[in-house]
């Protein structure tokens, strides 16, 4: 059994462009999904998105880590997150091309404001920090 991945997320190909889905997603659409349900070719599609589009160390911990993760509804971006009730650790960063890495945050951000979840996203790359910035959400360095 088990959540079949490839129809939550696409593999990446980085030879084929990004192309930005049709936005904005519903929030309702925001469902975490288990990482304890995935099989094997689930995890090798996560590692390929976290080697393409991960950005810190703790971009892997979406393959070997228990929590869940937060697909885009287009299938084409990723968020790990460790949920504890409303509080939201998201560590990783962004899992997606640049391209459609607004239209993540945007969504995410209506996730959690109609959820009223509180999230604190760990480990950003420097041109990350800018899109929090511009939907609102604030920033710290630790």
């Amino acid at each position: 059994m088990g959540v079949n991945l490839a129809e939550v997320v696409d593999p990446v190909d980085q030879a084929t462009p990004t192309s930005v889905p049709a936005f904005p997603w519903p929030a309702e659409e925001g469902k975490l999904i288990c990482r304890s349900q995935f099989t094997g070719a689930n995890r090798e599609n996560l590692e390929r998105i976290a080697f393409a589009y991960g950005s810190a160390p703790e971009s892997y911990d979406v393959v070997i880590s228990k929590g869940s993760l937060l697909a885009t509804p287009c299938g084409q971006g990723v968020l790990a997150v460790l949920p504890d009730r409303r509080y939201w650790h998201m560590p990783g960063g962004l899992l997606a091309a640049d391209e459609l890495k607004p239209h993540l945050v945007q969504w995410f951000k209506r996730i959690s404001y109609e959820n009223r979840i509180t999230a604190a996203v760990y480990s950003l790359a420097d041109d990350e920090v800018p899109i929090f910035l511009d939907v609102g959400f604030e920033a710290c360095k630790f």
